[in-house]
Order: C-alpha cells, then structure tokens, then sequence
C-alpha cells in the first residue's frame, strides 16, 4: 500500500511538472508572439535572457535602456521648451504692457505740457494786462493831479482876485 501511495504521489508530482513545464512555454511562446511590444517593459526587461539568447538580451537591454533615456531627455527638452515659451509669451506682454504704460504716460506728459503753455500764456495776458492797468492808472493819476492842481490854481487866483472885487 505503501508503494502505491507513493507511486500515485509520484504521478501527481510528475503531472504537476509537466503542468508547470507547459504553462513555461505557453507563456514564454505567448512572450514571443508579442514580443516587439512588451520587450522594454520592465518586468521582461531582466528575464529576456530565457526567451531569447543572451547576446540578443544584452542588445535588446542597451537599446530599451537608450530609448528609455531617449524619451526621458525629450520629454525634459520639451517640458523646458514649453517653460522658455511661456516666460517669453509673459516677457512680450510685460513689454507690450510697458509700451502701452509709456505711450498713455506720453499722452498725459503732452497734455500737462499744453495745460502748462496755457496756464503760462494766460498768466502772461495778466501780467500784461496788470501793467497795461498800471500805466493807465499812473497816467489818469496824473491828469487827476494836473487837473486838481489847476482847480487848486483857479481857486487861488479867484480868491486873489475876488478881494480885489469888493474895493
């Protein structure tokens, strides 16, 4: 009985073998088959060595690891190309900004300067008038004085005159 037992764990033993020996090669045709997409990744990268030979595992290592550093140091450069676009794009409306800011700054400084001009030449117009009022005033000041100044005569000669009336 004895022996049968151990054949039978034999048999189970040699059956689940070949069970295991089958699902090895059904996967690693199933690798094969499909091989060109599935060769870079990661979990087939290292085990590459027992579906293909070993000097075409090493090759096929160096270039998925080229190509892995390949698209990594794209996707960096385009990332970096993508950052230098949006700070140029935001330096242009700084400096589109700014040409706006100096031309209404232009406009206002134009604008004070002809407020200024006005504001001088009105000034001017009062200057002018205020010693053109001066003169007037010193010259009717001095018609008044004239003018008084003969009243003032005309009394005294009336009044010289006027006692030699009454004799």
């Amino acid at each position: 009985m004895s022996s049968d037992i151990n054949d039978r764990n034999m048999v189970i033993f040699m059956f689940v073998l070949f069970y295991i020996y089958l699902a090895t090669i059904r996967a690693k045709l199933d690798i094969m088959k499909d091989w060109k997409n599935i060769r870079c990744n990661p979990m087939y990268l290292f085990l590459s060595s027992f579906i293909v030979s070993n000097q075409k595992s090493v090759s096929n290592f160096n270039k998925c690891v080229d190509q892995m550093a390949s698209n990594a140091i794209s996707n960096n450069l385009t990332r970096a190309n993508m950052t230098q676009l949006n700070i140029e794009n935001k330096i242009n409306n700084m400096s589109d900004k700014a040409i706006s800011d100096n031309s209404n700054i232009q406009t206002r400084i134009d604008t004070v300067n002809t407020r200024n001009i006005d504001i001088s030449d009105n000034v001017t117009n009062i200057i002018s008038t205020h010693r053109q009022n001066n003169t007037q005033n010193n010259t009717t000041t001095d018609a008044i004085n004239t003018f008084a100044n003969r009243v003032a005569e005309i009394f005294d000669n009336l009044k010289s005159y006027l006692p030699n009336i009454r004799t």
